[in-house]
């Protein structure tokens, strides 16, 4: 393809208007073809309501007719506007130079209201004017190349005016906030751009608006999780887990806080502003209430939302290890808890400290630099510009919700309650982690994953102790242990169900644990199944 040739501008009939013809010569294997492309201005400047037009010559001698066709066919189109105008509006809105402004000015003076979706239920007058606005200042000057036919949009073209428009809510003051948020809004305000400008498109014709989609095609792409589920390797964290078991009694302030942040998710200002007043301790797990944080040397009462005020459920081990910390701090400085302004330590230093141990304890370069990667795009920024969340915490806070969800079988909702998130879910369908009941679910949930066996109540580790005439529910674990701590046999009976695509179950005893097994097979009722897929012929399985 050759360069283009030189703009020319031919004079129409019509008043005011011309024609701004350029060339562009295509070389093909059996010849040479020569396009003429016509915009139609006003004033010297392009006409947005009238496409541009285009002939396709084999010849030089053919290009006066093909401009003659162009210009016959201009010709019509500016006829076919002032038809369609009244006398009244032929001067502002026959062909008007922002088609999108002036539709949008026909929206705000008819009190037009907005069906999204084709549904019966239009936009409140609040949320439309807000959906105009931005439409209005953000996206119609990125519109305005395709709007006047200099360009054709394509896919590739909404991914820029994606991006165009994601950098001025960067740069606008209310903006300032994690990536994601910013990704979330431009998904959002495109969604909302596109049935504007396919509202104006069909309601007013006479304004010769292309056929655009400005919907993004995926959500995914652009939405964002709260967080990356993405672990530690678990070599490094039990490298961590044994290093906090060898050496929490040197230095107890920052073990108690890295504590709370591999075992509970927290972000490190709030880890450094837990106090240990703050931590209930039961049994088997423990309570820590996230009511505060680190910031300026002093406890700040005042967090980032109100979901960030919770009670975050942690196991028998970091139970242990918080106790331990504690016991040592009181210790070393009696009087630190009467001070009730007095961090545990100091966020900043936390954070150094955190990034430390994790190099010690052998964290590979590659995942270093994946964890940036993501941190980058994933972060929060304050009103100052100043890092919310830091960069360890954001490790810890990931690793955590991954294994959360991965080993301890979290729900998602579980995740965002006990991470601080923000939580659209009403709250008749929350569970109410203030009742004991959901506290010890989240407890037996918790207990999955072993820090330390031998600081742990999973059951695998921790044998359950059979009494005489006592009936146990098998608990959820993978693996379970049982024992008989008497000095006298006993007989035990165990019963179980298992189902089809399922693991399958198995009993194990140590050699001469007994001294006779008696195994019965029991399938179940054909009627019981047919909800489930079946495996083999029903009626032959049932008969066996």
């Amino acid at each position: 393809m050759k360069a283009n040739k030189s703009t020319v501008s031919i004079p129409l009939a019509s008043k005011n208007y011309e024609i701004s013809m350029r060339q562009k010569v295509i070389t093909r294997p059996n010849g040479t073809d020569i396009v003429c492309i016509g915009t139609l201005c006003r004033n010297g400047k392009p006409v947005a309501a009238v496409a541009p037009k285009q002939r396709t010559v084999h010849y030089e001698e053919d290009i006066p007719t093909a401009i003659t066709q162009i210009s016959n066919d201009f010709e019509q189109d500016i006829r076919k506007l002032f038809a369609r105008s009244s006398p009244q509006e032929k001067a502002s809105t026959a062909i008007v130079e922002s088609p999108l402004l002036e539709g949008i000015r026909r929206i705000r003076e008819g009190k037009l209201t907005i069906y999204p979706k084709n549904g019966n239920r239009g936009w409140s007058p609040r949320t439309q004017e807000s959906y105009l606005s931005i439409f209005e200042s953000q996206i119609v000057p990125l519109l305005r190349p395709y709007v006047s036919g200099e360009k054709s949009c394509l896919p590739s073209d909404l991914e820029g005016i994606a991006t165009a428009l994601k950098v001025k809510k960067a740069q606008h003051s209310r903006s300032s906030g994690r990536q994601s948020d910013l990704e979330v809004s431009t998904y959002t305000d495109l969604t909302a751009a596109n049935v504007i400008y396919q509202f104006i498109r069909a309601a007013h014709p006479d304004l010769g608006l292309p056929e655009l989609n400005l919907a993004p095609a995926s959500r995914r792409k652009i939405g964002a999780r709260k967080e990356q589920e993405k672990s530690l390797p678990e070599s490094v964290r039990q490298k961590l887990c044994r290093y906090v078991d060898a050496h929490w009694a040197q230095e107890p302030r920052f073990y108690y806080a890295l504590t709370l942040m591999l075992c509970g998710g927290l972000r490190t200002a709030e880890a450094a502003g837990t106090r240990p007043e703050k931590v209930e301790h039961n049994a088997t797990y423990a309570i820590v209430k996230v009511h505060a944080q680190e910031k300026g040397g002093k406890i700040d009462k005042i967090l980032k939302r109100d979901s960030s005020y919770r009670g975050v459920i942690i196991g028998y081990w970091a139970s242990s290890i918080l106790r331990q910390c504690t016991d040592e701090i009181q210790k070393n400085d009696p009087d630190w808890r009467k001070d009730e302004t007095a961090p545990v330590c100091l966020a900043q230093n936390l954070s150094a400290w955190v990034l430390a141990r994790l190099y010690e304890c052998g964290l590979s370069e590659a995942f270093w630099a994946d964890a940036h990667k993501c941190f980058a795009g994933d972060v929060y920024f304050d009103k100052d510009g100043k890092l919310v969340e830091d960069f360890s915490a954001y490790i810890l806070r990931r690793d955590w919700a991954s294994r959360a969800r991965n080993i301890c079988g979290y729900t998602s909702l579980e995740i965002d309650q006990q991470l601080g998130h923000k939580v659209t879910v009403p709250k008749s369908r929350r569970p109410n982690l203030k009742l004991a009941t959901e506290q010890e679910k989240l407890a037996v949930k918790a207990e999955r994953y072993v820090y330390s066996p031998a600081e742990t109540q999973n059951p695998e580790y921790a044998p359950i102790s059979l009494k005489v005439g006592v009936r146990w529910g098998i608990p959820t674990y993978t693996n379970v242990k049982y024992c008989n701590s008497s000095d006298k046999p006993m007989l035990v009976t165990v019963t179980f169900g298992t189902q089809e695509n399922e693991y399958p179950a198995q009993l194990t005893a140590p050699c001469g644990a007994t001294r006779k097994t008696v195994v019965t097979s029991i399938p179940d009722d054909v009627e019981q199944r047919q909800n489930r897929p079946i495996i083999g012929n029903q009626m032959q399985e049932a008969k066996s």
